[in-house]
């Protein structure tokens, strides 16, 4: 697949010579199938603008999220849940939200079953927003929130 190239023909699978359609350099070409199940011609698919999400509400995003989250859900102390600090990302509309809190057990994730230290533990999360959608959620540097595993 060719996007924003010259257009060189081509022979199709019955030995007729084509010319490929170009596609203007915002658009992506994405093939179909007929029901036969053999390709057809490319269908351009527009590249969609970036989503406005405001810093505000990717906040009230990353902080449900992190309400919602396995460790916070298992024993986070909401009492103790704060934003400490926010800043923009590289990338348009993305945010990037750094929260603390304790929990009242050590560990992460949900640790129904398992035997536990009782003791108040702190924890950091950064949790990365990319147009209203939560990229990355870190705790402590060493949990992914995102994928319930330890950081190698």
């Amino acid at each position: 697949m060719t996007v924003g190239c010259a257009a060189t023909p081509v022979q199709d699978t019955t030995g007729q010579t084509q010319t490929p359609v170009q596609n203007p350099p915002d658009q992506t070409q994405i093939p179909s199938q007929n029901q036969q199940g053999q390709n057809q011609e490319p269908k351009p698919v527009p590249i969609p603008e970036p989503k406005p999400v405001s810093q505000e509400e990717s906040q009230v995003i990353a902080v449900q999220f992190l309400r919602n989250s396995p460790t916070f859900r298992f024993d986070g102390i909401e009492s103790t849940l704060k934003l400490a600090g926010s800043e923009a990302g590289a990338k348009p509309f993305t945010w990037i939200f750094n929260y603390e809190f304790q929990s009242r057990q050590a560990g992460y994730g949900d640790r129904t079953g398992m035997v536990l230290a009782q003791v108040i533990t702190d924890h950091k999360a950064q949790i990365v927003l990319e147009q209203g959608a939560v990229v990355s959620a870190i705790l402590d540097d060493r949990w992914d929130e995102l994928k319930g595993k330890r950081i190698e």
